[in-house]
């Protein structure tokens, strides 16, 4: 077999594509079809077509067929085809679409599983670490032999063998920070960025800066715990992006205002009081605090760790000369911090605006503060797989869901939630999170151990049952207290489970008899409300 790729740039609505045009036979089972796109259904995409009402089809009946037209016909093997008929699904669209994944662990790995079952053009995958042991829980696409293997290697060999269908794979291990020139020249390739990379807010701020000046669409996945969160931005002008409403000035241990910032500072465990130890260490440097010694204090420091690459020195050097000085003074080191912090953080995200951000050698200037290990806050596979899968699907939505049928035809768009935060210990997004801490809880919204509904027959069957059963069979503990009344002997057929039928009717009229009784505990409290006084001895009463 031969295959011919073309690879075409189209600027169309702020869009690029990327075009592989299978020709010839297929890989792997020769009966499964994954070239059909770009031949038998060349631009095909279906729309949402009804039946006229005087047509035979819909004069036929009400199924959903004498409603809606339905799809061409299927080829058989057509790996696709599912895909296909959803209405407005434009699989081809989506087999031109070069996916640039930065991150391969739990979250990461998962986003590429899913795009390549979707059917994407190209995935490229980019990770720096190696398999642990304790990757492989929420990991999906490595094994217990592949620890201490490269991640990106591993996923993209799994993809591989096991789930890709047509897409090209390529992995690359490389150190994203130090290493920012790849990462530039791989989005410039790209037509979307999945960013489940954990280096720190400013890490996340040089992706979206990139993707905004690019153009690209920008999904940012995390989990921990029990709770997961997703954003998706267009990467388009004027439309909102990952910092619109997010400020950096904490990621530099700085405010906008110096008493503020002074304050932050001089806190308990601040940044004084890290840079008076650091000092206390080289007594040397303690009353001359200029470039090279915050270089290294800022390398070391465990909220910045600045370290590598070029840039860091003269971006220290740059902000020093915006305050006009060459180095702080010991004598007011609480204000002089302050003003350097600040002066640090606006040199620094100057430099990593759109326009600027693709040039630039690497970005180990930006604090990369030490996160909080999955091992503390621990990690699991439900919310990972559950991050990815919504990271892929708002991006799908986004790009090939049918518009909203109302407004002017101009001003349609696919318009997806901006942000999806859920937390799976309660069930509760972010927003149902604010509004039950002022109790406002819809009425309407269930949980697992919502009560059941007082006119379900199901449950009230069930219920009854589970109360026959605790009186004959002693399946909950019963505990007794002499009374007057009549008992009724338990049948000998009955001690073995399962019971057979109640031909006889004792058993139906002693449960109605039981049941019966259980009004007169309400009085104690709600915890009697549903207290049944046996009126049959129990399986274990009769034992003891």
């Amino acid at each position: 077999p031969v295959c011919l790729k073309l690879k075409v740039r189209v600027s169309t609505a702020g869009l690029r594509f990327w075009t592989a045009m299978p020709v010839g036979g297929n890989e792997g089972n020769p009966n499964v079809r994954v070239d059909l796109t770009g031949g038998r259904f060349r631009g095909y995409v279906r729309r949402e077509e009804y039946w006229p009402e005087d047509s035979e089809q819909f004069k036929a009946g009400c199924q959903p067929e004498n409603r809606k037209r339905p799809p061409l016909d299927e080829v058989p093997g057509d790996a696709f085809d599912r895909q296909r008929v959803i209405p407005g699904f434009d699989q081809g669209l989506v087999e031109r679409q070069v996916c640039l994944v930065l991150g391969t662990g739990g979250i990461g790995q998962d986003v590429a599983l899913t795009l390549a079952r979707l059917g994407v053009g190209k995935i490229i995958l980019v990770d720096r670490d190696v398999y642990d042991a304790s990757n492989l829980t929420r990991q999906c696409l490595g094994w217990k032999t592949d620890v201490g293997k490269r991640k990106v290697d591993v996923a993209a060999r799994t993809l591989r063998e096991c789930h890709n269908l047509c897409s090209d794979i390529e992995a690359v291990h490389c150190d994203a920070v130090l290493e920012w020139p790849r990462i530039v020249a791989l989005a410039r390739q790209s037509t979307v960025v999945f960013n489940a990379i954990d280096v720190g807010v400013m890490w996340d701020f040089c992706v979206n800066s990139l993707c905004k000046e690019l153009g690209l669409p920008l999904i940012c996945g995390q989990s921990f715990g029990w709770t997961l969160s997703v954003e998706m931005y267009s990467g388009r002008p004027g439309q909102v992006c990952s910092f619109c409403h997010t400020s950096t000035f904490s990621s530099f241990a700085a405010a906008e205002k110096e008493e503020v910032a002074v304050k932050l500072v001089s806190q308990t465990g601040g940044m004084l009081q890290r840079l008076q130890a650091f000092l206390a260490q080289r007594p040397d440097q303690a009353g001359h605090i200029g470039a090279e010694c915050l270089i290294t204090f800022l390398a070391e420091d465990q909220q910045f760790r600045c370290s590598g690459g070029t840039l860091c020195g003269e971006v220290v050097r740059c902000a020093l000369g915006r305050l006009g000085r060459e180095e702080l003074d010991n004598a007011a080191l609480a204000v002089d911090l302050a003003k350097f912090l600040k002066a640090f953080h606006d040199e620094a995200t100057s430099r990593l605006l759109p326009g600027l951000i693709s040039g630039l050698s690497d970005i180990a200037f930006i604090p990369q503060p030490r996160t909080i290990n999955t091992r503390f806050v621990g990690s699991w596979v439900c919310p990972c797989l559950g991050t990815a899968v919504i990271m892929v699907s708002q991006w799908t939505a986004w790009l090939t869901a049918p518009p909203p049928e109302d407004g002017p035809t101009s001003e349609r768009q696919r318009n997806p939630s901006q942000e999806v935060l859920f937390n799976l210990n309660t069930g509760l997004t972010a927003v149902e999170q604010e509004v039950a801490l002022l109790g406002m809880v819809p009425d309407d919204r269930r949980f697992v151990c919502t009560a059941s509904h007082e006119g379900c027959r199901v449950c009230a069957a069930a219920a009854n049952l589970r109360a026959e059963e605790s009186l004959f069979f002693g399946r909950l503990p019963i505990v007794l207290s002499p009374v007057d009344g009549e008992v009724i002997d338990c049948p000998a057929s009955w001690h073995d489970p399962p019971p057979p039928v109640d031909t006889s009717g004792k058993r139906a009229s002693g449960a109605t008899a039981a049941l019966a009784r259980r009004s007169p505990l309400a009085y104690l409290g709600e915890a009697y409300a549903q207290v049944v006084v046996p009126a049959l001895p129990a399986l274990d009463w009769q034992r003891a």
